[in-house]
């Protein structure tokens, strides 16, 4: 696997998964639960390389979180100016053509955006989603206490070699 950025982490998952599988799940679902989360293909797969991966999170997520949060005051002022701008840029691309392109791809939160749904529709029901409230999300995922928590969370698949190559940009 070749994980570019965010894909270091999703390919670390993914390998953490083949190998140990993931117990919530399987007790969720015991008869119905997908392969991928039953573990036990620690084989599958023989090496990760990442280019500028954020294998321990970046700094510059944290710096960003920071940032707004010193003028906001708190991490949920924050995560709510997320979600304002995002309502801004629905109603200014109102009868602009540019509509089309909101949609966060969400659905695991609800949030699907269903036909005939106008961007302010959509974006409200963004703005009131528990989302908001959740650590679940990429730009946590990303930061360095995010990472340290997936990395704690999603151990190394012990058949496999890693490589990571920097940059000072990409």
């Amino acid at each position: 696997l070749i994980g570019y950025s965010m894909g270091a982490q999703t390919a670390k998952i993914l390998a953490s998964l083949l190998q140990y599988g993931n117990a919530a799940e399987q007790k969720a679902d015991p008869n119905g639960c997908s392969g991928l989360f039953k573990g036990g293909r620690k084989t599958a797969v023989n090496s990760i390389t990442t280019v500028c991966g954020t294998n321990n999170g970046t700094t510059f997520a944290d710096d960003i979180m920071n940032f707004v949060t010193l003028f906001s005051g708190s991490r949920e002022t924050t995560d709510r100016l997320a979600a304002a701008v995002l309502e801004l840029w629905g109603v200014l691309s109102q009868g602009t053509g540019l509509t089309f392109l909101i949609d966060t791809r969400m659905d695991q939160w609800g949030l699907a955006r269903e036909p005939g749904m106008t961007s302010v529709e959509y974006l409200s029901n963004v703005m009131q989603s528990n989302m908001w409230k959740s650590n679940d999300n990429a730009f946590y995922d990303m930061s360095t206490i995010g990472a340290k928590k997936l990395n704690a969370t999603y151990k190394d698949n012990t058949n496999c070699y890693y490589f990571a190559y920097s940059a000072q940009a990409s």
